[in-house]
């Protein structure tokens, strides 16, 4: 089982989102998926959530993980 790890350490723009759509696909099921981001993304932490939600992904949050960041933690659920 995969882990895929990303780190956003700036302010996402829209190509942005569509890179993240793109790594987030890569993960299979079963596998898990970890991204961070700093403490002042608090807006693109929940368009990520939604992404990752929609795209078959249990997802749970973490705020303020470590030195003032952000984490969000998905399983990709088995797809019938």
């Amino acid at each position: 089982m995969p882990e895929y790890s990303l780190s956003i350490k700036n302010k996402m723009n829209l190509s942005d989102y569509s890179k993240v759509y793109d790594y987030i696909n890569l993960a299979n099921n079963n596998d898990s998926f970890v991204v961070t981001l700093n403490e002042d993304n608090i807006n693109d932490m929940q368009i990520i959530c939604y992404m990752m939600q929609n795209n078959n992904f249990d997802v749970s949050l973490e705020d303020r993980y470590e030195d003032e960041q952000l984490r969000i933690m998905g399983y990709k659920k088995r797809t019938p």
